[in-house]
């Protein structure tokens, strides 16, 4: 693999990590609802899913690409209807306070399991490997090296977003309305742009 190739892989890792997206929005919403510190556990579940993830694409991707064509539509639709789901969970959240305990932490089985429908995830690691890696590099040791490699990028833009999001917590609790609602017409963006392209 040359310069040229590992930068582009680079930047579409980079622009691909760090854009809106399920876990960037959900981190930005429950950072801005609980802390940085009381979201620890949902972070490293994204962070972990997201490396299993990375990791089964890596692994199987040259038989995937063969069966993409049966499964995309399928992984597609089942993660623009979590992505659905997870909008509406967002407009009804409200601030945490003393007295509201009706709002759950987030777990950390709730982020790792997140990643096996995010179709954005799977998708960003298939095509990725596909395109950038598979063609210069094919052996076992290079492509999980590069699954951690994409996973770095995806965990520097979550912690950006979730960092972003706990800065701009008084804010949210004192406009949460307005923000579930921003939050909430991103997500349903997301969802729709699957269904529909």
């Amino acid at each position: 693999m040359n310069f040229h190739i590992f930068s582009s892989l680079t930047i579409y890792a980079l622009v691909t990590g760090w854009s809106p997206g399920p876990n960037n929005i959900l981190l930005l919403s429950t950072t801005g609802q609980f802390g940085l510190k009381r979201s620890i556990k949902l972070i490293t579940g994204i962070w972990s899913g997201f490396l299993t993830v990375m990791l089964l694409c890596a692994l199987f991707s040259a038989g995937l690409g063969q069966l993409m064509p049966g499964l995309v539509p399928y992984l597609k639709y089942a993660g623009a209807l979590y992505i659905l789901y997870l909008s509406f969970s967002v407009l009804r959240r409200k601030p945490v306070t003393e007295t509201n305990s009706e709002n759950k932490e987030p777990s950390f089985l709730s982020g790792y399991l997140l990643q096996f429908v995010n179709i954005k995830v799977i998708l960003y690691g298939l095509s990725a490997l596909s395109s950038y890696v598979l063609p210069y590099k094919s052996s076992i040791p290079a492509l999980i090296f590069f699954a951690f490699y994409l996973t770095f990028f995806g965990a520097t833009g979550n912690l950006v977003w979730a960092i972003i999001g706990s800065i701009f917590r008084k804010w949210y609790n004192e406009y949460y309305r307005i923000f579930n609602i921003i939050l909430f017409l991103l997500l349903l963006r997301c969802s729709i742009r699957l269904f529909f392209f």
